[in-house]
């Protein structure tokens, strides 16, 4: 007995699960907000650094 290479036991099983949807920008925006926060924390810290590695602020006393 043969069987058809078309025939389908279950022609429902394609469209029974959904796609996965990848959230968007707007479902992490904490994760843009934070980042910001820590490049400008890194920044603030790395001027402060190389000031006091050059000799301090510069003002007379």
């Amino acid at each position: 007995m043969s069987v058809s290479v078309e025939q389908r036991t279950h022609p429902d099983t394609e469209q029974s699960t959904p796609a996965p949807t990848r959230p968007g920008l707007g479902d992490r925006s904490w994760v843009l907000c934070l980042g910001v926060l820590v490049v400008t924390a890194l920044l603030f810290a790395a001027m402060i650094a190389i000031t006091a590695l050059a000799g301090g602020d510069g003002f007379p006393n």
